[in-house]
């Protein structure tokens, strides 16, 4: 019988580990938090991006090396829970992040500060990045909750049940 690590799969599959991680990103930040943000796989680089008040962005980059060039969201640690000796795994996201505003009269974004976050989610990663951005911008930043589409056909009522 094979017995494989987290690691050695990582390394074995490095692509779809990755396609896996930003898969996770985007449910918890689209469907769990409903933040207007996207989440963008292209080749060995990822990023997800929400759109906060007053046109400013967040870029959120993972920021734990992987393999073949890549990095990865999570870091994975285990330790002995003192108390019961049983093994404990748990997970944190390592992530960088970028705060962007929009150019005054453009289409552009310029980069106002980066810095790292390290996180058990992403709820916790976009709550710690804007009390970084208040405390040393001076910005009351919120992340903006995803619009409900309005479609002329569907008569949706307050409690998401059709008419």
């Amino acid at each position: 019988m094979l017995s494989h690590d987290v690691d050695s799969l990582k390394h074995m599959f490095a692509d779809v580990a990755l396609e896996m991680e930003c898969e996770q990103i985007r449910i918890e930040l689209r469907e769990q938090l409903q933040y207007q943000a996207r989440v963008v796989l292209n080749g060995a680089e990822a990023r997800a991006t929400v759109k906060l008040n007053d046109g400013f962005r967040l870029v959120i980059k993972p920021a734990v090396p992987g393999f073949n060039s890549s990095f990865n969201w999570f870091k994975w640690r285990e330790f002995t829970h003192p108390q019961t000796g049983e093994l404990v795994k748990i997970s944190q996201i390592r992530a960088g992040v970028k705060l962007l505003a929009r150019e005054p009269d453009a289409d552009s974004f310029v980069t106002l500060i980066t810095f790292g976050v390290d996180a058990p989610n992403m709820e916790d990663v976009i709550s710690k990045a804007l009390s970084k951005i208040q405390k040393h911008c001076g910005l009351r930043l919120v992340a903006l909750p995803e619009l409900l589409a309005t479609n002329p056909n569907n008569n949706a009522t307050s409690n998401g049940e059709n008419k």
